[in-house]
């Protein structure tokens, strides 16, 4: 089921909730959407688990253009089934050199997207880690364009059992 609300051709539209495909679900360039899945069975959740983020006490670390390090500790490391690494970036300029990063001495692959295109750039970047190559202690090492500011690192996992 979609309701719509879009600008087009100089007037508001508005389009109340109706059937839907799914697998191509309509949405203009200018619209708020509102998307609700009706599923034909209701889900049944197999288990449960917790999210945490773990943070680096350090924020607001400039770069000078060389490796800066975090450390992000992590509890019952054993529970943890997912983890992301997040780095909240900042720079006047727009982000256009690369983000270098390495956890526990492996590198990570970070995709800026557009960062070079926006003159104040302040968002978080993110990579999915494997937990395998997590530790109960995590050294994260960034080497970050001259001038950006590290703002937070943090650790997000999710753990089975409500751990």
């Amino acid at each position: 089921m979609q309701t719509r609300l879009n600008y087009h051709q100089g007037a508001v539209v508005f389009e109340p909730e109706h059937d839907v495909e799914v697998a191509a679900v309509p949405v203009d360039v200018n619209e708020t959407t509102v998307v609700r899945l009706v599923l034909e069975k209701p889900l049944t959740p197999q288990g449960q688990l917790t999210l945490n983020r773990w943070y680096a006490e350090e924020t607001a670390v400039k770069s000078s253009g060389k490796a800066a390090s975090f450390e992000v500790k992590i509890e019952n490391l054993q529970a943890v089934k997912f983890a992301k690494l997040i780095i909240g970036v900042h720079r006047g300029g727009g982000v256009s050199e690369p983000l270098t990063v390495k956890l526990n001495g492996i590198p990570v692959k970070v995709d800026l997207g557009d960062a070079q295109e926006f003159t104040e750039f302040f968002a978080p970047i993110d990579a999915n880690v494997p937990v395998s190559n997590l530790s109960e202690s995590n050294s994260i090492e960034v080497v970050a364009q001259e001038n950006a500011t590290i703002t937070s690192i943090q650790i997000l996992t999710h753990s089975d059992g409500g751990e």
